[in-house]
């Protein structure tokens, strides 16, 4: 079954107790990559399709625009530690199946979750081009952030971030471990950055897991400038009041955990 809800679409049928298929991780990671690579939306239409729009329009289409861009980001680190490092520990350092979860735990879900927030603006992004394939304006995002952040979406969020902060201190100290105990392990990450191998970029695992954990920060800030730049202020203040009370409320709970199993 999908999900209609104001012409966003959601594919209902998966859960988090459903692992990530590799096709689905390599066709996002293509998607990924065919995005734009131009720093704004400004520079990403044309010239004068921008001219036509007023100072408060591009303010908002930018940030839009910043958010779409980050969240890809945000999927590559998540598709690099399921892809290269997770893999990798399984099939080349054969660790079992609880140390890869003590590594990279709610990887899956993570992953499902993400990539349908994904899935969701660029089928926004899509169903707004005009005037040749660069050139668009969402003028509706706030349906999709809703959907997202609010209700079951929401709670789901709380649970996942909660629970892969609470362990980050504890993946971070398994790695070391393994550093030093393991050597197959330390022959996997070795090949991986001599490989010099483009997904990875020189990250290692803390370094991703840390990147991870950071993410759920950003959310409210780029909400909070989109509504800066929104006219009916009355639908967007809902939009961003329903994510700050989930969200406010998880960054808490995860940076405590976070603390609290550090200490």
């Amino acid at each position: 079954d999908k999900l209609h809800i104001s012409g966003v679409t959601r594919d209902s049928t998966r859960t988090d107790s459903q692992s990530w298929d590799i096709g689905d991780s390599t066709q996002t990671l293509m998607d990924c990559s065919n995005m734009d690579n131009a720093e704004s939306w400004s520079s990403s239409v044309d010239h004068k399709f921008y001219r036509k729009q007023d100072k408060k329009c591009v303010k908002r289409q930018d940030v839009i625009y910043e958010l779409m861009q980050t969240e890809i980001h945000h999927l590559q680190t998540l598709h690099v530690m399921a892809e290269v490092f997770r893999r990798g520990v399984k099939e080349e350092v054969q660790l079992d199946a609880d140390a890869v979860e003590r590594l990279f735990p709610c990887l899956d879900q993570l992953l499902l979750f993400h990539h349908g927030f994904f899935s969701a603006m660029k089928e926004r992004r899509q169903n707004s081009q005009s005037q040749g394939q660069n050139n668009y304006l969402i003028q509706r995002i706030g349906d999709v952030l809703l959907q997202q952040f609010s209700d079951e979406n929401g709670k789901r969020m709380t649970h996942l971030y909660g629970e892969f902060c609470s362990h980050h201190m504890e993946a971070v100290r398994f790695f070391k471990e393994l550093q030093l105990n393991n050597k197959k392990f330390q022959n996997f990450i070795k090949v991986k950055y001599s490989r010099n191998n483009y997904l990875v970029r020189r990250r290692e695992i803390p370094e991703c897991i840390l990147l991870v954990t950071q993410r759920i920060t950003k959310y409210p800030v780029l909400l909070e400038r989109i509504l800066q730049y929104t006219q009916s202020r009355f639908y967007a203040a809902l939009c961003w009041m329903n994510f700050y009370i989930n969200s406010s409320a998880f960054i808490t709970v995860s940076l405590f955990f976070s603390w609290h199993r550090g200490a």
